[in-house]
């Protein structure tokens, strides 16, 4: 994988965690909208879905959650490859919830 896509990658995993980590102790879900309605371009979210696939595919990762939101709203909240490889225990999804 090239550097650029990498880092990009880790810049969205921690832009990740610190917006979203927060609000996953909150009690009230995320309403959902479609990406097209909060400026995201779904053609480009299907690259992102490719690119982390190949990731765990090649076993650069053994799996990752992923949940893009944009002003309160979630756009998509995918899984991807195993939490423990040994057992096959699949990655499972992030408690949905409204920042406070």
């Amino acid at each position: 994988m090239h550097l650029r896509a990498r880092r990009s990658i880790s810049i969205l995993s921690l832009g990740f965690f610190l917006a979203v980590g927060p609000a996953s102790r909150q009690s009230s879900p995320l309403p959902e909208a479609r990406p097209d309605s909060v400026g995201f371009s779904a053609q480009r979210l299907r690259r992102l879905d490719q690119a982390l696939q190949a990731l765990v595919e090649s076993k650069q990762l053994a799996g990752l959650v992923t949940m893009v939101a944009r002003h309160g709203q979630l756009v998509e909240q995918k899984t991807y490859g195993q939490q423990d490889i040994a057992s096959a225990k699949p990655m499972q999804e992030v408690r949905r919830s409204a920042p406070a």
